[in-house]
């Protein structure tokens, strides 16, 4: 499940409220007393080292919880069987609290989508999903017919590799209210790289939740705009083209953060 929500503000003289580098985020965005949701705490500027939430009882217990790696770092939990009434979920550090949201099971809904544009928390957020949709046992073998399986149903998920990276982040910015950009390329040739026109910046999820056939791969959604556009080429421009989608990153941990495409065209070259 995509984690949904966002920050919150200041909730009366007990302040509540997070900004700067560690965010904490909930899926559904607003639960449902009787079922389960889902917290995710994601920083940026280090471990995290528990999650911890005080019920509408006002019982406080620590959150038994899974961490990612980093950077951005982050904590996965889930609060079981919601109780009507207001929770405050904590993410610390050392022992101090470093960020702090409340969500209302059955209270109404969360407000409007918190994210309007791809800021630091945005992408660290995203890179936290990606980190955890095809999280595996190092040992193990990870591989996937397609993305059909989800909390999404019969939605249409067959991405081929060059897609793959611009249907993820259509995906999320469809489920968190983001704009998506893109641009068309040509295919290069033996002397010349691909060149690419300017952006096509689509708006179509920040004004409202957008339903699953404006998602959806069926014409004339902006995902299936999206893939009818991009292809190999796109990953395949000149490394001091400006004018691209892709962008040389070092080859640190720091900045190969989950979710971070390669266009390098061994990687590439047998896409269609």
């Amino acid at each position: 499940m995509l984690w949904a929500l966002g920050p919150v503000q200041a909730a009366g003289r007990d302040l509540c409220a997070q900004s700067g580098p560690v965010r904490i985020w909930t899926a559904p965005r607003t639960p449902a007393s009787g079922a389960s949701f889902k917290v995710l705490a994601v920083a940026t500027d280090g471990h995290l080292s528990g999650l911890r939430v005080r019920d509408p009882t006002g019982t406080l217990r620590l959150l038994p919880a899974s961490a990612g790696g980093g950077p951005p770092w982050s904590l996965a939990a889930a609060v079981l069987d919601a109780r009507p009434g207001t929770y405050r979920i904590e993410a610390e550090r050392a022992g101090q609290v470093v960020a702090c949201r409340e969500v209302a099971a059955d209270g109404g809904p969360g407000g409007d989508f918190p994210l309007r544009r791809w800021d630091a928390s945005a992408e660290a957020l995203y890179s936290a999903w990606i980190e955890r949709l095809f999280e595996a046992p190092p040992s193990g073998a990870l591989s996937f017919a397609s993305l059909h399986p989800g909390e999404d149903g019969d939605l249409p998920a067959t991405p081929d590799c060059a897609d793959l990276p611009y249907f993820l982040r259509t995906h999320f910015a469809w489920k968190l209210g983001l704009p998506m950009a893109f641009r068309a390329c040509s295919r290069g040739s033996a002397t010349s790289a691909p060149r690419c026109g300017a952006p096509l910046i689509e708006e179509g999820f920040i004004r409202a939740p957008a339903s699953a056939s404006a998602f959806t791969l069926h014409r004339p959604s902006i995902a299936r705009r999206v893939m009818d556009t991009v292809h190999s080429g796109s990953a395949r421009t000149g490394l001091t083209d400006e004018s691209t989608d892709f962008y040389p990153v070092p080859l640190t941990r720091s900045a190969l953060r989950p979710g971070t495409s390669s266009p390098i065209p061994t990687v590439t070259s047998w896409c269609s």
